[in-house]
C-alpha cells in the first residue's frame, strides 16, 4: 500500500531544504539588493564614509576650509649645513588646522636645485610627532646632499655659500594615512658650504 504524501499536507525533506535555501538567500539578498539600490549614484561610499571622502578631497584638491586641510608649514630660525655629514637642517612651524589631533609618522621629499632642477637629495623628518588639534608644533626636516649634488654645487654654483631649492614630491603619512602631494615647495638661502 503505497501512501502519497502530498495528499496528508507533508513536505518531503528535499522540499523542506530547498524552501529555507531560498528563504535564506531572500533574507540576505534582499537587504543587500536595497543597499546598492540606495547608493547606486555613489558606490563608493558604500564602503567609504561621506566625511572621509570629504577629506579626502580636501587634501588632494588643496582646498583649505576652516575645520579641515592641511595648512602649509612655515620655515622658521636658520637652516643649518653640517659639511661632515652632508646634511641641511630645516626647522618647520606646522599647524594642525584639522578637528582632531594628529601624528605625523614621516614626512619626505626630493630637493632639487631651482636654478637648475638637478636633483641634490632627498629630505625626511627625524621623528615621529604628535601635533593636538589646533596646535603648533615644530618639525625638524634633514636633507642629505648626494655626491652628484656636491658636484653639481662646484661646477654650477662654485663661490656660492647658500643656494634656493624645490622640495617635490613630498609625502607625509598622518596617522597611516599615505598623502602624496606635487605643490612645489621653494626654500631660499639654503647654505652649501
Amino acid at each position: 500500500m503505497s501512501v502519497n504524501i502530498f495528499e496528508r499536507g507533508e513536505l518531503p525533506m528535499d522540499k523542506v531544504r530547498l524552501l529555507l535555501t531560498i528563504t535564506t538567500i531572500f533574507i540576505i539578498a534582499v537587504p543587500i539588493f536595497g543597499i546598492v539600490i540606495a547608493y547606486r549614484n555613489n558606490p563608493q561610499e558604500l564602503f567609504i564614509p561621506h566625511e572621509l571622502n570629504e577629506l579626502a578631497a580636501t587634501l588632494l584638491n588643496g582646498n583649505e576650509s576652516a575645520s579641515t586641510g592641511f595648512s602649509t608649514p612655515a620655515i622658521i630660525g636658520p637652516i643649518e649645513y653640517a659639511p661632515t655629514t652632508r646634511s641641511v637642517t630645516f626647522t618647520f612651524e606646522y599647524t594642525n588646522s584639522f578637528p582632531i589631533g594628529v601624528t605625523l609618522n614621516s614626512l619626505s621629499a626630493d630637493v632639487n636645485c631651482a636654478t637648475h632642477g638637478t636633483s641634490l637629495g632627498t629630505a625626511s623628518m627625524r621623528d615621529p610627532i604628535w601635533i593636538d588639534s589646533r596646535e603648533t608644533e615644530t618639525l625638524t626636516v634633514v636633507a642629505v646632499w648626494t655626491n652628484s649634488a656636491l658636484a653639481h654645487f662646484q661646477s654650477q654654483h662654485q663661490g656660492q655659500n647658500v643656494i634656493d631649492v624645490n622640495l617635490l614630491n613630498l609625502k607625509v603619512n598622518a596617522g597611516g594615512l599615505a598623502i602624496t602631494s606635487n605643490e612645489l615647495f621653494r626654500i631660499n638661502n639654503v647654505p652649501i658650504s
